[in-house]
């Protein structure tokens, strides 16, 4: 997707905020993903 920012949030509303915690290295990987693309 070419806008990241829209894919977290929507992420965010699909997956549980306690399941955010325990996949913080997951979500991590996936932010150093797009900040190396810009």
């Amino acid at each position: 997707s070419k806008e990241p920012k829209k894919v977290l949030r929507a992420i965010r509303v699909y997956v549980d905020p306690d399941h955010m915690v325990h996949s913080l290295g997951f979500f991590d990987v996936l932010k150093r993903a797009f900040v190396r693309r810009k």
